[in-house]
């Protein structure tokens, strides 16, 4: 394995702070903005978003007719 090769590297995510980050910049950057403000703000942002994001390869196998016909996960309160 060489220098920078992610294969086999753990890597670990702490969520919760992540989570806290982005809404502490959002605060900072949507302070004294009205309602429809706020709104085009998280439009514009969930455009951008959506723009970069490629399908997922799941997705791609949906189009295609392609499925792994792995059954739906049945939880403790599925219908019998």
């Amino acid at each position: 394995m060489t220098d920078g090769d992610p294969v086999g590297e753990e890597t670990v995510i702490n969520a919760v702070q992540l989570v806290r980050r982005i809404r502490d910049h959002h605060a900072i950057q949507l302070q004294g903005k009205t309602p429809a403000e706020v709104r085009a703000f998280f439009q514009s942002e969930a455009a951008a978003v959506n723009a970069k994001v490629q399908l997922l390869p799941q997705d791609r196998q949906a189009e295609s007719g392609q499925t792994d016909e792995q059954p739906e996960h049945e939880g403790p309160h599925a219908a019998r």
